[in-house]
């Protein structure tokens, strides 16, 4: 349709918020080489790191987050994950730090390359997985590691206690970086640097709020990019003065009706701060009516299946998925060991010659298995092999999926009646839970999970060990081999170890 061609994209003007930002982004890359050959210090810097400091000194940063996003968005990511993974770094951490880590070997990437390190500096406040990543940076550069770490608050007012705490972190930091790189840390250049910082957030705040209106002023894309200038470069004054003049054409735009887009707006889907994993179900769970859209429009349609397979009903030709991805273990009871994928064979034929990972081809793993009538390309694992067949077979006995589903969902039901009636709220609200995995809220402020578990541990019952989401709370499955009885004895022992 006419409406749905795209135009082509306007040149950027040099004069505008864009071109500015984008500019900043940029030389921070070159300024931090340019000193390097002049024999300065240089700085690998974790995003939620307070950026005022090293501003303040004068100390070329590199933020490797972004130069990991910029390698992936160049058609690198794969590649470099793939050295990260041949040192041993499991496929299950954050891409970024694979792709970092991999850098810090190489010391080179003709997609985005950045000055070698001096100092680490990084902030524990955001996820252990950044913590160990920064930590094996400066191990593997033989550099210093500078860490503030911000003790965990989960109310609204902080203690002065926690204020000096941290105060002192911040001094600490201050302090090495004096010694480290011979500049002086001045009172004044770090005022008018949070003050530019101020003035940056404000702005952005604003920027923001603007994506409230239809068509939106600004795309996701843009929105994106220039996040990245608010967290590297928020305490310089050009960036405030970018800031101060993207709110400026995006009132512009809403008053024109116009947006960055470079074609007119159908759909949106907008994350406020980090996405709210809990939530997402909400809005991407309806599978049928996905498939129903995917196959519409003449798409293809991948399944992640991994939590859900045999234990959920889900009727593949129904659906016309073309890829559906499970595991060994999970709802099918077997043990962990392998994973599987279940292809429309005209799709798999499409994806020979087009893997770039050994390991993950999966048209050459399945040329080879019907070649050698089921046998894996490398050693196969027969004993997962045997009890993924005890597994099926089971299943089978137990009545197929449906039969499976419903324990689940008894087991779900006896847990939360359970642990409602003791005092636990669930995270989600029942409309958006699965039968699989509930996670419960924290019962009070100062409860101690580490205790709650060790305990429950002591009673037979071992539950997930941590929790995922930004709230408070612990998970307990639902599935394998358990039955609703098995969930009233846990009951039971919580209601010992709670009181």
């Amino acid at each position: 349709m006419a409406e749905e061609v795209k135009k082509a994209p306007k040149p950027v003007d040099p004069n505008s918020a864009k071109y500015k930002l984008g500019k900043i982004a940029a030389d921070a890359y070159v300024d931090a080489i340019e000193a390097k050959k002049r024999g300065e210090k240089v700085a690998w810097v974790s995003s939620n790191f307070p950026v005022e400091i090293p501003e303040t000194m004068g100390i070329a940063t590199v933020y490797p987050e972004n130069q990991a996003a910029g390698i992936a968005a160049r058609g690198a990511g794969t590649r470099m994950c793939e050295v990260a993974e041949s040192e041993g770094y499991s496929n299950d951490i954050c891409a970024y730090a694979r792709v970092s880590l991999a850098y810090a070997k190489l010391k080179s990437c003709p997609e985005q390359d950045v000055a070698m390190p001096d100092v680490v500096l990084c902030c524990n406040n955001i996820c252990n997985c950044m913590t160990k990543w920064y930590e094996n940076i400066a191990r593997m550069c033989n550099i210093p590691l500078i860490m503030v770490d911000i003790p965990y608050n989960n109310t609204v007012e902080v203690s002065d206690s926690a204020v000096k705490y941290v105060r002192a972190q911040f001094d600490n930091a201050i302090h090495q970086l004096e010694e480290l790189t011979g500049k002086k840390f001045d009172e004044a250049k770090f005022e008018a640097a949070c003050k530019h910082a101020n003035r940056t957030a404000q702005n952005w705040l604003k920027v923001c709020d603007y994506l409230q209106y239809k068509p939106a002023p600004m795309s996701g894309f843009d929105l994106f990019n220039h996040m990245a200038d608010v967290v590297t470069a928020r305490g310089k004054e050009a960036a405030a003065d970018a800031f101060d003049l993207l709110a400026q054409d995006l009132e512009q735009n809403i008053k024109e009706g116009t947006s960055t887009l470079p074609f007119p707006e159908k759909y949106r889907v907008m994350f406020e701060g980090i996405p709210c994993w809990p939530k997402l179900p909400n809005l991407f769970n309806p599978l049928k009516e996905i498939a129903h859209l995917v196959k519409m429009h003449g798409k293809k349609l991948i399944v992640d299946a991994m939590s859900s397979f045999g234990g959920v009903p889900l009727d593949v030709h129904e659906l016309g998925i073309d890829f559906l991805i499970s595991s060994a273990n999970k709802c099918i009871q077997g043990v962990p060991g392998f994973g599987f994928i279940i292809a429309r064979r005209s799709e798999l034929l499409h994806c020979k010659g087009v893997s770039k990972s050994l390991s993950l081809n999966i048209y050459d793993q399945w040329e080879a298995m019907e070649k050698g009538h089921g046998k894996w390309r490398f050693t196969s694992p027969t004993h997962v092999v045997r009890a993924f067949k005890q597994a099926m077979d089971e299943l089978a006995e137990e009545g197929g999926v449906e039969a499976r589903h419903n324990r689940y969902c008894e087991n779900h039901r006896v847990l939360v009646d359970g642990m409602r009636s003791l005092g636990f709220q669930t995270l989600l609200p029942d409309e958006i839970q699965s039968p699989v995995i509930t996670s419960f809220l924290y019962p009070y402020a100062d409860f101690n999970f580490k205790t709650f578990y060790t305990q429950l541990k002591e009673r037979g019952f071992v539950i997930y060990p941590g929790k995922i989401s930004q709230a408070d709370t612990f998970r307990i499955g639902n599935i394998g081999d358990v039955f609703p009885e098995d969930f009233s004895r846990l009951i039971e022992a919580i209601k010992t170890v709670a009181n």
